[in-house]
């Protein structure tokens, strides 16, 4: 066990090219200082508290909480070690906090902001590569726990089982790659904190998950807040407006009132809206000569589907075979939910502006998001921003609750 931070010894600060990816090595990067150990014994009782206080609240849904946080730190470890022994950009993260010791002043972008959560870990910290995996580690935990009990309290009244909805959390990509101390981790975090204060009706602390967002994935932290202010807009209009058309013409104001303030105050991101389609193409096509990159065209509906169970049929190595498992157990509980469709259940989960706010989350990000992505490993990853979304949707749809009339 070592006293001091050896990363001096592969890693020169503030040298561009010193920075190595592809992998770590161990004789760094497996430094675990007495410092850390008693942090991460202390950090470890913190945590226990806090299940041990959220479970008092909570108590019906006890042991599915122990399960799903021992079932994430699984991963957690998992991903420790891929990323120690494989490219990724987790390692070149940690290395650029540590080469940045001098804060920069042209620091911008989510990259960059996790460059500089690393930067503050370390040097203000004095965390290394592994206590930072633990620490990021615990957050998406809470993430997929705030998750899981929020879904639970909002489809409550459709009488699902908790159990059944537990398999649901239990896609092991969406562990992997949340498990990681990055964006994935991060937004995880704050889509379970957004879904837990919804349902629990504290609408002014929205403005903590959404700038967690915006620190890591602005682009979706847009997205979150305009459709949020929709599914409110359209909770206020069912309940106010009785006319069918005036509806309609309401919620089309609305969306003219969106884009006119988007060019008032985001005239360039106004411009690549308008031009979102012909930007998309040329991104989707950016490496589609490589490796890990699959066709599109211009139909939406295709890249859409594509983008969500693409691939499907795919052996050639163990992540790929995993991916498809899920993406095919993600085309059966889609069928399954067609085939056992209601319109009267429909329209009732509609009415609940969290349910609407998820559907409608998942379908524009969907859009937005495989018109310019087409490389596997992304999507595979950042798909699972949205998936959840989907899941709370579909769920009182396939058990089709004996309770529910």
């Amino acid at each position: 066990m070592e006293n001091n931070l050896n990363l001096e010894e592969g890693l020169i600060p503030n040298s561009n090219t010193a920075n190595r990816t592809g992998g770590l090595l161990f004789n760094n990067i497996l430094d675990l200082r007495i410092y850390e150990f008693f942090f991460i014994i202390i950090y470890l009782l913190i945590f226990i508290f806090f299940i041990k206080y959220f479970i008092k609240n909570y108590t019906k849904f006890k042991n599915q909480i122990y399960f799903l946080i021992t079932y994430h730190f699984v991963f957690v470890i998992f991903a420790y070690i891929y990323s120690l022994l494989y490219v990724n950009d987790v390692d070149t993260f940690f290395q650029s906090g540590f080469l940045f010791e001098i804060a920069r002043d042209d620091i911008h972008g989510a990259n960059d902001n996790i460059i500089m959560l690393n930067n503050i870990l370390i040097y203000f910290f004095n965390l290394h590569y592994f206590t930072i995996f633990i620490f990021l580690g615990f957050f998406s935990s809470i993430g997929l726990i705030l998750l899981y009990v929020s879904f639970n309290e909002l489809l409550k009244n459709y009488d699902i089982n908790k159990n059944s909805l537990l398999l649901l959390f239990l896609f092991p990509s969406w562990h992997f790659f949340s498990s990681f101390p990055g964006k994935d981790s991060i937004i995880l975090f704050s889509i379970g904190l957004f879904y837990f204060i919804l349902f629990k009706k504290k609408f002014f602390y929205l403005i903590l998950p959404i700038s967690l967002m915006y620190f890591v994935r602005p682009h979706i932290m847009y997205l979150t807040l305009i459709i949020t202010l929709i599914a409110f807009a359209n909770n206020f209009l069912i309940e106010k407006i009785k006319n069918k058309t005036s509806y309609i013409i309401f919620l089309i104001l609305l969306t003219c009132a969106i884009f006119y303030l988007i060019k008032l105050f985001l005239p360039s991101y106004f411009e690549f809206l308008y031009y979102f389609f012909e930007k998309g193409v040329i991104l989707r096509n950016y490496s589609s000569e490589f490796s890990g990159w699959y066709e599109t065209s211009n139909n939406i509906l295709t890249n859409s589907i594509l983008y969500v169970v693409y691939p499907i049929f795919d052996f050639s190595s163990l992540q790929r075979i995993i991916i498809s498992v899920e993406n095919c157990l993600i085309c059966f509980v889609t069928i399954l939910a067609i085939i056992k469709f209601e319109k009267k259940l429909f329209l009732d989960l509609i009415k609940k502006r969290e349910i609407l706010f998820g559907i409608v989350f998942f379908l524009f990000g969907i859009v937005i998001l495989s018109n310019f992505s087409a490389n596997i490993g992304i999507n595979s990853r950042q798909k699972w921003m949205l998936m959840p979304s989907l899941l709370i949707f579909l769920a009182p749809l396939i058990t089709k609750s004996k309770n529910y009339k």
